[in-house]
């Protein structure tokens, strides 16, 4: 898929010649607490909370996307593949780290109100990874031979002791969380899903039902006009409102 892979803070590009594919990698070193315990006998204004969780593992997302839009309509065949990190804590979250879990979960929501647009209008698909708890948190180069990465990535989000605190069983190999990339990397099909790497298995998650059939669906249809005020052009969706 390429001679190059550079990994950034926030994300990396795989080129090969004008063919571009991004993989958003989100690294957080530091989480800020929004319960701020220390300031209940306080009359203080709370410090503005740190959201540096937030502008990596969403915002980072959104502002990769567009770039990765940008130069894969510049490929020769126009169009391109887009992998997003999400976390199982998209789906369930993980109460210690409130900002983290709706950041993930952002991604989650951002990748499928994205995919039939993109896979449609650019010949762009994207779709997103939910790895549980890593074995590991370094990838290494021999980890991901067939696409020639460069370099180390490490996050330091879990600690090392909460690694260990964990059972065997219940770890997810690198190896597994690797693949999912390369499925989406290799399958044309698959636009808009979400899968789970979870020990050795992956799991293709479906967005949830909404509980009032059509009534609640129309509150999430789109409608043409909003649409194009917003894009300058319609959606063309199949089940838009015109």
């Amino acid at each position: 898929m390429g001679e190059l892979m550079l990994f950034v803070r926030t994300l990396g590009l795989l080129i090969r010649g004008k063919e571009v594919g991004l993989y958003v990698k989100q690294l957080v070193d530091e989480c800020s607490s929004i319960y701020i315990f220390e300031h209940r006998n306080s009359d203080k204004i709370p410090p503005k909370p740190d959201l540096s969780c937030t502008d990596i593992d969403y915002k980072g997302v959104v502002y990769g996307t567009q770039l990765a839009i940008h130069f894969m309509r510049k490929n020769k065949a126009p169009g391109g593949k887009i992998v997003a990190t999400a976390s199982v804590a998209a789906i369930v979250p993980h109460e210690s780290y409130p900002e983290y879990d709706g950041a993930k979960a952002a991604v989650v929501n951002f990748v499928r109100a994205t995919a039939r647009i993109l896979k449609d209008k650019e010949n762009i698909t994207i779709n997103a990874i939910c790895p549980g708890q890593s074995k590991k948190l370094l990838v290494q180069r021999e980890t991901i031979s067939k696409l020639t990465i460069l370099g180390i990535v490490q996050t330091s989000i879990i600690p090392q002791e909460m690694v260990d605190a964990v059972s065997p069983e219940c770890l997810t190999p690198i190896s597994n969380v690797v693949s999912a990339y390369e499925r989406f990397l290799d399958d044309d099909s698959l636009y808009g899903r979400v899968l789970e790497c979870s020990a050795e298995k992956q799991f293709f998650l479906e967005p949830p039902a909404l509980a009032n059939g059509y009534v609640s669906r129309r509150a999430v249809t789109v409608w043409d006009p909003l649409f194009q005020a917003c894009h300058k052009e319609n959606s063309g969706l199949s089940d838009a409102i015109p």
